[in-house]
C-alpha cells in the first residue's frame, strides 16, 4: 500500500533541500504549487508517496522522516517544515504542524 504525502515549508529553499533528501532516500518527490486547501507561507510543497510494505527501510528516527507504527513521523532540524498531510480520498488529513 503505497501512502501519499504533501509537505508544506516556511521557503522554496526548504521545499527544496526536503526534494533532496527524498531522492538521497530512492523517493520520488514533486515540488509543485501548494493546493488551495491547504497554506503555505512560501507557496511551495512537496508531494511524494510511500510504499509502507517497504517501511523497515524507513526506521532511522534520527532522518528528517521515519516510519513508526505505520504513520509518518517528522525530525524537522532545520525548522523549515509548516506541515505536513496525508493525501486520501476524502481529501488532506495534517498529521504534523510546526511548533510555533
Amino acid at each position: 500500500m503505497i501512502k501519499k504525502y504533501i509537505v508544506t515549508f516556511f521557503s522554496h529553499f526548504g521545499a527544496i533541500r526536503f526534494e533532496r533528501e527524498l531522492r538521497a532516500r530512492g523517493i520520488k518527490g514533486i515540488v509543485k504549487p501548494v493546493p488551495r486547501k491547504l497554506s503555505s507561507s512560501c507557496g511551495t510543497c512537496v508531494e511524494f508517496g510511500i510504499n509502507m510494505s517497504l517501511s523497515e527501510e524507513f526506521r532511522d528516527e534520527k532522518a528528517v522522516f521515519y516510519l513508526k507504527d505505520n504513520e509518518l513521523k517528522i525530525n524537522d532540524n532545520h525548522n523549515e517544515i509548516e506541515q505536513v498531510a496525508e493525501i486520501s480520498k476524502e481529501g488532506y488529513r495534517r498529521i504534523y504542524t510546526a511548533k510555533e
